[in-house]
């Protein structure tokens, strides 16, 4: 098969079964249009996206892709010029919570680290001349000197995405998701101006699928229409230091946003809030232990997931409310209290209608017949059964014998 040997491993290249042309950028801008869009016929034997990978992954790669999701008809976003940051990503118009911002297929899928320059040359050569202009116009912070056009181009802009086969990080380059520059908070449309949400924030993801090879942008908020779409490049939970320190060794840039702007006293606090989130994760009352454990309150699980929503609401961090307010649903069922769990769960439904509908169909179902709910933590109200169970064996041991 040929390929770049690397320590034990060879490293081949190898086209992606990817029609070019399908999903160009939306661009305010003809110039930038012209430039990402080639009205060419292509060549058969170049490909619109190349696999840069291990010979063993080659094989258990899809052969035939499943259809993607269907792009936001209009678009949810356009490119549009961010100022000193060049291009970014802008809501088109109002953005729902939960919505599917844009659907991105890769140019490039490339290991993490391999220290040889001749694969990436190659992969350039590879690509149709539409994909290399769209790849070429990305961003590019890495010296010519020390990396390889297209490594470095990766290295500024890919997401990291799994592949079967073999142990190894690799990452998708993607023509659009990447516009959509870092920001260290997160504006809510609902916010007072006088408000400022201080944190290193989630408040976009994105989700890679390998079967139809594509990407799904996410809306963890609403955006409002105009507003720059952004999400966070470093570690969400480390403080201004360490995320001002992690995006200067890999993007040659220091974040300007209102949290990295803060005050002392104020950083120190917002730096408290994540130190706090962090440990939270860590030591967290998990849903399994609490469902197992009779002896716990009832209400334990709700007070722990309740201070970390308020954590997470205070430093814009949206990405971690849908994980708690499931947990706080399940507990609910578990207690058998309607109520709450209808009020947690149409939040889940609300927020996963597009980005998980397998899970928001399972709320559903869940709030139509309480009694279908079955998990692996337990039915509808076993909970509540096993603490009146619980009671009336208190009650028997407690009676006395008269002999």
């Amino acid at each position: 098969m040929g390929g770049w040997t690397h320590v034990d491993q060879t490293f081949v290249l190898h086209n992606a079964p990817i029609a070019d042309g399908s999903d160009e950028i939306i661009t305010d801008d003809r110039e930038e249009a012209a430039l990402v869009v080639d009205s060419e016929p292509e060549s058969c034997i170049a490909t619109a996206c190349v696999f840069l990978v291990t010979a063993p992954i080659v094989p258990l790669l899809p052969a035939v892709l499943a259809p993607p999701p269907p792009d936001p008809d209009p678009p949810y976003a356009v490119v549009r010029d961010a100022g000193w940051k060049g291009a970014g990503l802008f809501a088109a118009r109002d953005i729902p919570a939960g919505a599917r911002i844009l659907v991105d297929r890769p140019l490039a899928i490339v290991p993490a680290d391999l220290p040889i320059r001749e694969p990436f040359d190659a992969l350039l050569t590879r690509l149709t001349p539409n994909a290399r202009k769209r790849l070429t116009a990305l961003a590019n912070c890495k010296a010519l000197a020390d990396h390889p056009e297209a490594e470095g181009i990766a290295l500024t802009n890919a997401i990291r995405v799994e592949l079967p086969g073999p142990p190894g990080e690799y990452g998708a380059v993607l023509p659009r998701v990447p516009r959509a520059n870092h920001r260290c908070v997160a504006w809510h449309h609902s916010l007072s101006p006088a408000l400022t949400p201080a944190s290193c924030a989630l408040h976009a993801s994105v989700v890679f699928d390998l079967p139809s090879l594509s990407a799904s942008m996410y809306a963890l908020r609403p955006f409002a229409a105009g507003e720059e779409i952004t999400h966070s490049y470093v570690d969400v939970l480390g403080p201004r230091a360490a995320r001002q320190a992690a995006l200067s060794a890999r993007y040659a840039f220091r974040c300007d946003c209102p949290a990295c702007a803060l005050p002392p006293a104020a950083a120190a606090k917002s730096d408290a809030a994540r130190a706090a989130l962090r440990a939270w994760s860590a030591l967290r009352l998990r849903l399994g232990a609490w469902a197992a454990d009779p002896c716990r309150a009832d209400d334990a699980l709700h007070a722990s997931h309740a201070e970390a929503l308020a954590l997470a609401e205070s430093e814009a961090l949206h990405g971690l409310r849908v994980p708690l307010i499931e947990d706080c649903a399940r507990a609910s069922a578990l207690l058998g209290d309607y109520p709450a769990f209808c009020a947690h769960a149409q939040e889940v439904v609300r927020l996963c209608a597009v980005m998980d509908p397998e899970r928001a169909a399972r709320f559903t179902q869940w709030m139509r017949d309480p009694t279908t709910f079955a998990e692996p933590e337990g039915r509808w109200g076993q909970r509540k059964k096993q603490r009146e169970e619980l009671e009336r064996n208190r009650e028997i041991d407690d009676m006395s014998i008269p002999w």
